[in-house]
């Protein structure tokens, strides 16, 4: 019997881990989960403590939203506001040994100016410049998500 039930457990977890890294799941950790999800777990026996740290784990496995992305490359690499805009090419599979995300985006920006009679930065009038840049998107211990380039 007890054989019989760790068999059921096991192939909903590989069922609901293998939903999960296939894409479909871009939600936050609130919505990782679902309601019938968690109640097929209870009714396999699993305790709250359990199902909580199966959703957490798939959680942190999630892939970042498209608008996240965006925000956080805006905000953490080009905070000055030059950044015009951001071009999702690709996202890469998830690495599950280094827990992140390969995001690849292609970048339209303006260069920044130093302004030596306001003795400041400012955004450059001339020409837009473009790269495409690599970033790995990761969730910290909070749930934040945190971003990191990739050395060119």
């Amino acid at each position: 019997m007890w054989k019989d039930l760790l068999m059921r457990v096991y192939l909903l977890i590989l069922m609901t881990v293998i939903f999960c890294l296939s894409g479909h799941f871009q939600q936050s950790f609130a919505e990782t989960c679902s309601e019938n999800m968690m109640q097929a777990m209870k009714a396999e026996g699993l305790s709250d403590a359990q199902i909580q740290n199966i959703c957490h784990r798939l959680a942190l496995q999630a892939k970042p939203a498209n608008e996240v992305i965006k925000r956080l490359i805006a905000r953490k690499f080009f905070p000055q506001g030059n950044l015009t805009e951001v071009r999702i090419m690709e996202i890469g599979d998830y690495n599950s040994q280094e827990r992140y995300w390969p995001v690849k985006v292609a970048l339209l920006y303006r260069r920044l100016d130093y302004d030596f009679q306001e003795q400041r930065y400012v955004i450059g009038k001339d020409k837009e410049y473009s790269a495409v840049r690599v970033y790995h998107f990761f969730q910290d211990d909070f749930g934040s998500w945190q971003a990191a380039e990739v050395e060119r």
